[in-house]
């Protein structure tokens, strides 16, 4: 019996979206113009609909649905690269 994919809202998707790119739930809430409890919300019932006990988990079980786009790191830059953009100097 095949496992239906989950339906997701726009908004689900945009968080997934930026999971599965590595950013940091606070740079999600800062792009989506929403409070980090927010997108914890979000993040606690993606978790819920793929049944993943974990972010990584969803991460793997996301990245598993084939209906889902494949996304590119940050930036379009490989993975091992490190992204310092973000760490600034007061």
């Amino acid at each position: 019996m095949e496992k239906k994919r989950p339906v997701l809202t726009i908004r689900q998707a945009q968080v997934l979206d930026r999971l599965r790119r590595g950013y940091s739930l606070k740079q999600i809430a800062s792009q989506l113009v929403v409070g980090e409890r927010t997108v914890r919300d979000h993040l606690r019932i993606l978790k819920r609909k793929f049944g993943a006990e974990s972010t990584a988990q969803l991460i793997a079980l996301a990245s598993q649905n084939q209906d889902l786009p494949p996304v590119e790191p940050r930036g379009g830059r490989s993975t091992e690269e490190e992204d310092f953009s973000t760490c600034g100097s007061a």
